[in-house]
């Protein structure tokens, strides 16, 4: 068989992203299975996924994957897997994938500039009630 002819994995995680969770909003177990265990065989794949799809659309499938109901693979049709190398991700692989989905939209989001909210909210009371810091401490050194 020619390898040119097999799909590689991160064009098949990236169909099972588009064609089924994102236009159809259908979270098939042994779809969020395979990404789940991609985790373990090819890591690449999974970024590469993910990497032409909005943040927005991200943080929609995980809002999805955390609202799934309780117990959900035992409500759904589906077959469960037979002798799965992964147990824990073959009984709720859900975790899983949201963890995935959760890191790609932090690797794309820039960090927010770390601000003291006892600093700031101080600033802001004092300021508001019409002295600033700079009055301040000018009043406690003529004291």
């Amino acid at each position: 068989m020619n390898r040119s002819s097999v799909p590689l994995n991160a064009e098949i995680l990236a169909k099972k992203l588009w064609g089924r969770m994102l236009d159809s909003h259908a979270l098939l177990a042994r779809d969020l299975y395979d990404f789940a265990v991609a985790r373990h065989h090819d890591p690449g794949a999974v970024k590469a996924a993910m990497t032409d799809i909005d943040v927005s659309d991200l943080q929609q499938l995980k809002r999805e994957l955390e609202n799934l109901p309780e117990n959900w693979m035992r409500r759904t049709d589906t077959r469960p897997l037979i002798r799965s190398a992964y147990p824990e991700e073959a009984s709720n692989p859900a975790p899983f994938v949201r963890a995935q989905v959760w890191g790609e939209i932090l690797s794309r989001t820039p960090p927010r500039p770390h601000r003291s909210p006892r600093n700031s909210a101080r600033s802001s009371l004092v300021s508001w009630r019409g002295v600033t810091p700079a009055s301040r401490a000018s009043a406690n050194t003529a004291l």
